[in-house]
């Protein structure tokens, strides 16, 4: 995703100091080239323990990094930039990439949950962001890291690079692993002096949902391109995107109409049961 028009760069000392208070160092203007070599998401394919270790690092360095980065005047990602995640999927309703076009009522029923979805990631407080937080930003080891595509930070949803880090579907994770990490995240959050305002801060269930939310509001945009290329079946890393689309789709009861969308292109029949 990114934002229009393109931000202009932050000044260099803010985010050098940002990234040493976060352990990291610049692997786009370091001259180390030991910080280079394999990425954490190369090193933790297969190798679940590792996984654990390498992740915990990445979001303890990030929720330290935006901490020092609060207060910085940064580009906002706006509303325009979140709507075209979701427009990217409503091009599949008119039916011209292998599957039947929307009925009326699933078109309205695309209006109700796109929307939940924009309100809920507006609402979240805008804290700094990388914009693209994955594994395959990250290099080295644990204790020595290197970190590339930080140059260009932004204001946005609090739970934006939580979520692009643990539902990266070239490395999926289950439920109870990204649980875990997302409550060590928040508690480092919390405890490291960026304000996440209410309900956010005191309960971690609403900055769990406000993160799975997120997660599909970028999901329907990465099925959007994907699928509208392709013109065909579905496999590999958006198989795992349309597995995370429906599990939260039928958790969330604003959300249900997006089964019926995704539906098609899963080859399954879904059940309808939701949590909340």
């Amino acid at each position: 995703m990114s934002t229009a028009p393109t931000p202009s760069p932050t000044p260099w000392p803010a985010l050098a100091s940002a990234l040493a208070q976060a352990g990291l160092t610049d692997t786009d203007r370091a001259a180390d080239s030991t910080l280079g070599g394999r990425s954490f998401l190369e090193q933790v394919l297969g190798d679940p323990a590792l996984d654990a270790v390498l992740t915990r690092k990445a979001l303890a360095s990030l929720a330290a990094w935006q901490a020092a980065m609060h207060g910085v005047d940064l580009p906002a990602i706006d509303e325009a930039a979140l709507q075209a995640e979701l427009d990217a999927f409503a091009a599949l309703a008119h039916g011209t990439h292998g599957q039947a076009p929307w009925t009326d009522a699933q078109h309205k029923g695309w209006q109700r949950a796109s929307s939940a979805l924009m309100t809920s990631a507006l609402a979240q407080p805008a804290v700094p962001l990388h914009g693209d937080f994955t594994l395959a930003r990250l290099f080295g080891s644990a204790q020595h890291t290197g970190a590339s595509g930080f140059g260009m930070p932004r204001l946005g949803p609090l739970t934006w690079d939580l979520a692009t880090l643990l539902r990266d579907a070239r490395r999926p994770l289950d439920e109870a692993a990204e649980l875990d990490h997302a409550i060590r995240y928040w508690d480092a959050l919390r405890h490291g002096g960026l304000p996440l305002g209410e309900p956010w801060d005191s309960d971690f269930g609403e900055f769990w949902r406000a993160c799975e939310w997120v997660a599909m509001l970028r999901h329907l945009g990465q099925l959007g391109r994907t699928l509208g290329a392709r013109q065909a079946t579905p496999a590999g890393d958006t198989a795992a995107l349309l597995e995370w689309g429906t599990r939260v789709a039928m958790r969330y009861r604003p959300l249900q109409p997006l089964v019926s969308l995704i539906e098609p292109w899963t080859g399954a029949r879904l059940a309808s049961g939701f949590t909340f």
